[in-house]
């Protein structure tokens, strides 16, 4: 304790939302938050999710990996990731029920497929195939909500409580994404009508 009874209090004012204090060997994120974001961001929000992730670990476990090419091709180490993530599980004798080589397949198969989809040429385009490809987005999510509670689970955050709330970033991310989806919807609507909007 300090004798000065003139100095300002000292107090920890690092925020729980600030990834770069914390221990986590993972990113922790509240379900609710990753789904609102990934959907909002028409998906982008996994480069974010896998490049946090991948540094965590690295910076945890002092990895020699390259972050940037494991979040751009992020679908050659999924499988890795998701092993790594069990692996926690195990060393720390948390029981918890999940797939990590189905799910991480899943994620694989169904990332690669909407991107044929939507890299058909034009001619190749249907109303079929451009709901194929959308509907491709909400099971992406679906698979990585998956792999993020059992990270919140590894984290000893199963609600992931302490990253929960709503920064500005993410509420300018998730109004850009709002604008992406209505653009997207407005020329479907003029594809397929063939009404001028």
């Amino acid at each position: 304790m300090d004798d000065n009874i003139y100095q300002a209090p000292r107090a920890d004012l690092s925020s729980p939302n600030n990834i770069e204090d914390t221990d986590n060997e993972y990113y922790v994120v509240s379900i609710r938050k990753f789904t609102i974001l990934f959907l909002a961001t028409f998906g982008i929000y996994y480069l974010y999710w896998f490049y946090q992730n991948w540094s965590l670990y690295k910076a945890k476990n002092e990895a020699t990996i390259w972050l940037i090419p494991r979040t751009i091709f992020n679908i050659f180490f999924t499988h890795t990731l998701f092993k790594n993530i069990d692996n926690t599980l195990k060393k720390k004798s948390i029981e918890h029920s999940w797939s990590p080589t189905t799910l991480a397949t899943l994620y694989v198969v169904i990332t690669i497929i909407g991107n044929i989809l939507d890299r058909l040429p034009d001619e190749a385009q249907s109303l079929p195939v451009i709901i194929a490809s959308v509907l491709t987005l909400p099971l992406v999510a679906y698979i990585l909500a998956k792999a993020q509670q059992t990270i919140n689970i590894s984290q000893s955050d199963p609600k992931g409580s302490t990253n929960s709330t709503f920064t500005t970033a993410n509420y300018i991310w998730c109004a850009i994404g709002t604008l992406v989806w209505a653009f997207i919807i407005l020329m479907l609507v003029e594809a397929f009508t063939g009404m001028p909007l």
